[in-house]
C-alpha cells in the first residue's frame, strides 16, 4: 500500500507518492487544474486505478508564523470532497509554509510535498 501526497492549489496540484513500502517518496507529477477540482479527481481516480493507495497526505497551507493562510478553507473543502468520494482511504494533513518561499528557491508543487514526506512534517488525521 502506498500514500499519496496532495500539494493542493488554485491553478495546479503537486502530487507525490510513496514506494510500495512506504520508505521512500518521489514527485508523481503536477496537475494543472485552473480551479477545476473536477480535473484533479478525475487525475487522483487514474493514479487509483494504477496504484494501491490506502492514505492520502494533504499539505495544510500554513504562514511562516504558523497561523492560516487564506487557502486553508479551500483545501478543507477539497479534503471534505476526497473524504466524500474515497472514503475507505484514510486522509490526514501535513502542516506546511506556504509554498511560494519553496517555489522561490526552484521547487516544483510535486518536488515540494516531496519535501514534506521526506522532513514528516507535522501529519495529523484531518
Amino acid at each position: 500500500m502506498r500514500t499519496l501526497g496532495i500539494d493542493y492549489g488554485d491553478a495546479r496540484t503537486g502530487l507525490a507518492i510513496t514506494d510500495s513500502l512506504g520508505i521512500t517518496a518521489q514527485g508523481l507529477e503536477t496537475v494543472t487544474t485552473n480551479g477545476n477540482d473536477k480535473i484533479l479527481l478525475s487525475k487522483l481516480d487514474e493514479i487509483m486505478s494504477i496504484y494501491e493507495i490506502d492514505i492520502f497526505v494533504v499539505g495544510m497551507p500554513l504562514n511562516m508564523n504558523g497561523t492560516k493562510t487564506e487557502r486553508v478553507e479551500k483545501t478543507k473543502k477539497f479534503i471534505h470532497k476526497l473524504k466524500c468520494k474515497y472514503n475507505k482511504i484514510k486522509i490526514y494533513t501535513a502542516d506546511i509554509v506556504s509554498t511560494i518561499l519553496f517555489l522561490f528557491l526552484g521547487f516544483t508543487p510535486s518536488s515540494f510535498i516531496v519535501l514534506c514526506f521526506s522532513l514528516c512534517i507535522s501529519v495529523t488525521h484531518a
